[in-house]
């Protein structure tokens, strides 16, 4: 089980990334907005820019 702390490395990248997207005009999630529906209003109250949704996004092999 992986851990949301300082020590998971995906999550500390996406923490000095996080400034940078939220300069953007939009932000776009890898989510279906019907699961989502909450997440998908928070950020957009506090982001105050459109969020999109496109999803699933799956690997093809």
């Amino acid at each position: 089980m992986l851990k949301a702390d300082r020590t998971d490395l995906w999550l500390v990248f996406q923490g000095k990334k996080l400034p940078e997207r939220v300069k953007s005009g939009w932000i776009l999630f890898n989510t279906v907005e019907e699961f989502d529906r909450i997440g998908m209003s928070y950020f957009w109250r506090k982001l105050n820019r459109p969020v999109w949704t496109i999803g699933p996004i799956l690997l093809s092999t």
